[in-house]
């Protein structure tokens, strides 16, 4: 199941008009549902673990910038 939210939170992270979102707007924004919250925070984690996604000091989710390792 994280499978196919790491899928959605790419996705929904790469549109244009994405603007960096803490992780509750973000479910807001993707409509999850509060029994998958939880699935959400581990995909989440994941993607952050794997240097995919962001969550900066303000807890915003992000992709990493262009180049940054």
């Amino acid at each position: 199941m994280p499978l196919r939210y790491r899928l959605r939170i790419l996705d929904h992270l790469s549109h244009d008009t994405y603007r960096p979102s803490t992780v509750d707007d973000l479910a807001r924004q993707m409509r999850i549902r509060p029994e998958d919250r939880e699935i959400l925070e581990s995909a989440l984690a994941q993607l952050e673990a794997e240097g995919k996604i962001e969550i900066g000091d303000d807890e915003r989710v992000r992709l990493p910038l262009f180049g940054a390792e």
